[in-house]
């Protein structure tokens, strides 16, 4: 197991200098974020998609393409009125 990972680890290392390969990379990583942080307050506060969609003023269907990691549609707005249907607040950083 401390192989493969230790291989995928190196393969990752030498594919990412590629600054095509690391851009996608990073932009893959944080759609998933967000989809993922979605989902799990959601499930966290018990709340299903069309729940969550209801508090929030919108479709469920919204909800469903917030918490896909292929998703690259989103917007402020859009995470903003669900943060706000799930008690939390948005924060945006750069570093």
């Amino acid at each position: 197991m401390t192989y493969k990972k230790n291989s995928y680890e190196k393969f990752k290392k030498e594919q990412l200098k590629d600054p095509e390969i690391k851009q996608s990379y990073e932009e893959e990583k944080f759609r998933a974020q967000i989809a993922i942080s979605i989902a799990k307050e959601r499930t966290k506060q018990h709340l299903t998609q069309k729940a969550l969609a209801k508090k929030a003023n919108m479709q469920q269907s919204v909800i469903a393409r917030l918490e896909n990691v292929d998703y690259e549609n989103c917007t402020i707005k859009t995470l903003y009125k669900v943060g706000k249907a799930l008690g939390r607040k948005v924060k945006v950083t750069f570093a």
